[in-house]
């Protein structure tokens, strides 16, 4: 199962150094992130003026770096490869049900909205959707 996690535009440098470092054209420089190995450029339509970066991270989730000079935003997104068709036939809605439960509080933010409030004061927004065969988290 692979996780995709998709960025736009230059994040901040001192919270994401290694992002920043891709989005500069340098190579990655935190300690946090070690990044296992590059993986192929995907292949781009003649339109498409964004700039790629695939990598493999240690716990071999899938990271796909997007850089998009003309977006006024920040985004990011992970996409896992488990969706409603997944669910156990004793479990019906269980992915779904996943879903919403990862909004419900984690160590970092423990309250039920607490991480919605976080986002919010800081100009965000969160939101997640379960199909057939994934489940994506924005």
């Amino acid at each position: 199962d692979t996780n995709y996690i998709s960025l736009s535009r230059d994040p901040n440098p001192s919270i994401y150094p290694s992002i920043h470092s891709f989005f500069t054209m340098g190579e990655p420089t935190t300690t946090n992130a070690k990044i296992t190995k590059p993986l192929s450029l995907p292949i781009k339509g003649k339109s498409d003026w964004r700039d790629y970066r695939p990598l493999l991270l240690p716990n071999g989730a899938t990271l796909m770096l997007v850089r998009d000079s003309q977006s006024k935003t920040t985004a990011m997104s992970v996409c896992v490869n488990v969706g409603a068709s997944s669910d156990p036939r004793a479990l019906s809605g269980l992915a779904h049900f996943c879903e919403h439960m990862c909004f419900l509080g984690s160590e970092a933010y423990p309250g039920e909205n607490t991480y919605k409030k976080y986002l919010s004061a800081h100009g965000g927004k969160s939101n997640a959707a379960t199909s057939m065969s994934y489940t994506t988290y924005k």
